[in-house]
């Protein structure tokens, strides 16, 4: 895991940041619906 591929990592951090905040969009629109 010592930086054998930091670009990759980068990348995926990068990845997930993005999945996380549209994850996060889409149960706010969903909690909106419930209540």
């Amino acid at each position: 895991m010592d930086g054998s591929a930091p670009e990759k990592t980068q990348f995926q951090d990068i990845m997930t940041e993005s999945v996380l905040k549209e994850i996060q969009d889409i149960i706010e629109v969903v909690e909106g619906y419930e209540v």
